[in-house]
């Protein structure tokens, strides 16, 4: 099972790294929200997905949750 937590922490740090750095989502949500609310949401959702076995879907597929104008 070691390699399991070791696989998930992976994959946790991926996650967050996608959500923090996605250059089509970001300029989308700074849009809509600014910039404080933006952190907040971004904060909110780490608390509320402490592991990606957590979150349904991943966000390889937030393209089909917002579509920027």
């Amino acid at each position: 099972m070691r390699w399991q937590k070791s696989y998930d922490e992976l994959k946790q740090l991926l996650l967050k790294e996608r959500f923090l750095a996605d250059d089509k989502l970001n300029p989308y949500l700074l849009e809509r929200l600014g910039p404080s609310e933006l952190e907040r949401s971004r904060a909110t959702f780490l608390k509320l997905c402490p592991s990606v076995s957590q979150c349904v879907p991943a966000f390889g597929a937030t393209n089909q949750w917002y579509s920027p104008q």
